[in-house]
């Protein structure tokens, strides 16, 4: 925490850079291809502040080592603890981190599609029930009709009910 008040302390004393221009020369110490210039903080991806809370502005570096090489930097202070990112490595972390949350989005909708595809089968099955109660109705309902219309058609000659009394 000591660190982090130092550097918020160094980075709002220091100036600007004056030169108007996105690129600078790199130090000896920021030449190799992993950032060891500078502290993320464990912030993945493009970063947004540096650990002082400053904004991070990209430049492009001069170097022998890394000529055009992009990177990212604090705004305000070079000096060691700051922030110090090459652009590759955030497009990189960017990449890892899409293709993270699309892996769970492919199993979430993976899981979701073995949910429906059961409950569909319930439905299916459902259905299947529905349609042989509805066949057992309807055939019972014909029956009921047959026996109902044959009994109608040969008790013609006979006398029939008349609100529970005997007529002839």
């Amino acid at each position: 925490m000591k660190n982090f008040e130092k550097n918020k302390k160094l980075c709002r004393e220091t100036v600007q850079i004056a030169s108007g221009s996105k690129s600078e020369e790199l130090g000896p110490e920021c030449m190799s291809d992993s950032y060891t210039c500078g502290i993320v903080y464990g912030e993945t991806g493009y970063p947004k502040k540096c650990v002082c809370g400053s904004p991070v502005k990209i430049f492009t570096s001069k170097s022998i080592a890394n000529p055009g090489r992009p990177y990212f930097r604090c705004a305000y202070s070079r000096a060691d603890g700051h922030l110090f990112k090459w652009v590759e490595d955030g497009t990189y972390e960017e990449v890892n981190e899409l293709k993270d949350e699309g892996m769970f989005l492919i199993n979430d909708l993976k899981l979701q599609i073995k949910n429906l595809k059961e409950e569909v089968q319930g439905c299916k099955t459902e259905m299947k029930k529905i349609k042989r109660m509805t066949i057992m109705l309807f055939s019972g309902l014909c029956i009921v009709a047959v026996v109902v219309f044959c009994d109608k058609m040969f008790d013609q000659g006979e006398s029939s009910l008349v609100f529970g009394k005997k007529t002839m």
